[in-house]
């Protein structure tokens, strides 16, 4: 995978993660207070600059009550190799 590709790939996570943090009326202070991530580190996760491990989003997904599937479902189209 190139690096525009993970790039993009991070922030379609990033976009998805504050869609359903907003969705729960969640502040990024009330976020950290469920899942332990800092308002910093959650601000990177959501613009792209940060790739969560899959640890951080087993954590991400019981704070939101939403299943970890549910966070990293992202329809991204693999670029044809060839």
């Amino acid at each position: 995978m190139k690096a525009a590709d993970r790039a993009h790939l991070k922030q379609l996570f990033g976009a998805r993660l504050k869609n359903f943090r907003l969705a729960k009326g969640l502040s990024s202070s009330q976020f950290y207070a469920l899942s332990g991530i800092d308002t910093g580190n959650l601000r990177k996760y959501e613009s792209g600059a940060r790739q969560p491990t899959l640890s951080t989003i087993m954590i991400m997904a019981k704070a939101l009550e939403i299943s970890p599937l549910e966070l990293i479902d992202i329809d991204f189209q693999m670029p044809e190799v060839g």
